[in-house]
C-alpha cells in the first residue's frame, strides 16, 4: 500500500509538472460558447463568473458573504493551517484529479480542444470554492503569524516626547525667572520713587 501511494505521489508530480507547462495549450469551449478558451482562464475566472451570474446576481459582495461562512465554518484537513508542504501536495492533488479530467473522467490532450459543460462545472465549482476559503483563512494564519515574530524596533517616541516637555519646561522656566527679575526691578524702582516723592511733599522744619 505505502509502496503503490509513494508511485501515485511521483507520477502525480511528473504529471502535475508536465501539464502546467502547457496549461494555456489546453483549449476548447465551455458551456456550449463560441468563444474559445483555456483551462487557465477557466478555472481563474470562468467557473466563478457564471457561479456569481446563476446564484449571485454577479453581486461579488454577496460571494464574498458566502466564503467569508464557508471559512468560518469549513472543517480544517489535519489542523495544517502552517503546513505550507502540506498545501502544495492538495494542489497537486486536485489538479490530477480534477483540473485535466474531462466530463467522462479521461484525462485530457491538449493536442485536442475540449467540450465542457454542466457536468464538469458541477464537479468543479465546490472545489474551488473549498480552496478560496482555506485559502483565505490560511493568509489569515499566515499574516498573524507574521505580525507575531516580527521583530520589536524599540520606539523612541516616548523618548521625543519626554525630551519635548523638557524643552517647554526649561522655556516656560526661563520665562517666569524673567519676569519675576523684571517684575522685582519694576517693583524696586517704583516703591524709591514712591519714597522720594514723599520726601519732597513733606520737609522736615525747624524749631
Amino acid at each position: 500500500m505505502i509502496v503503490e501511494e509513494i508511485v501515485f505521489e511521483v507520477e502525480c508530480n511528473l504529471e502535475f509538472t508536465k501539464k502546467n507547462e502547457n496549461f494555456f495549450k489546453y483549449l476548447g469551449r465551455f458551456m456550449n460558447r463560441t468563444a474559445q478558451t483555456n483551462l487557465h482562464s477557466l478555472w481563474d475566472q470562468g467557473l466563478i463568473t457564471i457561479r456569481l451570474q446563476r446564484d449571485f446576481q454577479s453581486n461579488t459582495s454577496l460571494y464574498y458573504d458566502y466564503i467569508y461562512e464557508l471559512m468560518n465554518n469549513q472543517s480544517l484537513i489535519d489542523n495544517d493551517d502552517d503546513n505550507i508542504e502540506q498545501w502544495i501536495k492538495e494542489n497537486i492533488h486536485f489538479v490530477c484529479s480534477q483540473i485535466y479530467l474531462d466530463e467522462q473522467n479521461v484525462t485530457m490532450n491538449s493536442s485536442v480542444n475540449f467540450t465542457l459543460g454542466e457536468i464538469y462545472y458541477q464537479r468543479s465549482i465546490p472545489v474551488i470554492e473549498q480552496r478560496l476559503a482555506q485559502g483565505g483563512h490560511r493568509l489569515g494564519v499566515l499574516l498573524n503569524f507574521l505580525a507575531r515574530t516580527r521583530p520589536h524596533k524599540p520606539s523612541d517616541k516616548k523618548e521625543k516626547i519626554c525630551l519635548g516637555t523638557i524643552a517647554l519646561i526649561v522655556v516656560l522656566s526661563v520665562e517666569c525667572l524673567l519676569a519675576i527679575i523684571v517684575g522685582t526691578i519694576l517693583w524696586i524702582r517704583f516703591r524709591n520713587k514712591s519714597s522720594a516723592t514723599y520726601s519732597l511733599s513733606f520737609p522736615s522744619t525747624k524749631a
